[in-house]
């Protein structure tokens, strides 16, 4: 199965306007909102999420270096909308170190060394690596997100495709589209807004 992505981002553009990615996704915090997003939004709800986001930042600690030395058991209290608690305060707290310490010297990274540093952080899987790569390092990206995936199969992939899985099937496609990051972030944003907008839903039941 061919799928042509740059003519994909072309369709979803025509449809639902040239969305501007950075502006679709704000990031007031920067790069510790993105990344603790990535870990809280994990078996959750994104709204469940805002929530914790809101509560660490009116604690003061949406902030590399206020997080990286918090009380874990303030985190857990914090972030308690997100579930899995547990996990997540550690991880967060690992991750705000990390961005402390190498948070702006990993943008001088290459794109395989920062997903390698990134996947070796707590609960950081393949999909929040390049989420962070793309909105907090603006590195061009294919995030194959269940929206992406279930757009994909509506369009004849194979549904049974995981985020990897998926990744690799298109790895060709998406190389040929040549997305700058600006552009991934869009196509993102536009793939995200057209399965919100129940346009998926009505290409999927065609």
């Amino acid at each position: 199965m061919a799928i042509d992505i740059g003519a994909l981002y072309d369709e979803l553009r025509d449809r639902h306007g040239d969305l501007d990615g950075w502006d679709w996704w704000p990031m007031p915090a920067g790069r510790i909102q993105q990344l603790a997003g990535a870990i809280l939004v994990q078996q959750n709800r994104f709204s469940r999420v805002e929530l914790s986001l809101a509560a660490l930042g009116d604690a003061g600690l949406l902030d590399a270096d206020a997080l990286a030395v918090a009380d874990p058991d303030q985190v857990v209290a914090l972030i308690r909308p997100s579930g899995l608690v547990r996990k997540k305060a550690p991880a967060l707290v690992a991750a705000a170190a990390w961005l402390r310490d190498h948070g702006d010297t990993a943008a001088q990274l290459d794109d395989d060394e920062l997903y390698r540093t990134l996947r070796r952080l707590p609960l950081v899987g393949p999909e929040s690596a390049d989420v962070v790569m793309m909105y907090s390092y603006h590195r061009s990206r294919h995030i194959t997100d269940t929206y992406a995936r279930q757009l994909y199969a509506a369009r004849g992939l194979p549904t049974t495709r995981s985020y990897q899985a998926c990744a690799r099937a298109l790895a060709t496609a998406w190389e040929a589209a040549a997305l700058t990051p600006a552009e991934a972030a869009a196509f993102h944003a536009l793939v995200v807004t057209h399965a919100q907008a129940g346009k998926l839903a009505a290409e999927e039941a065609a």
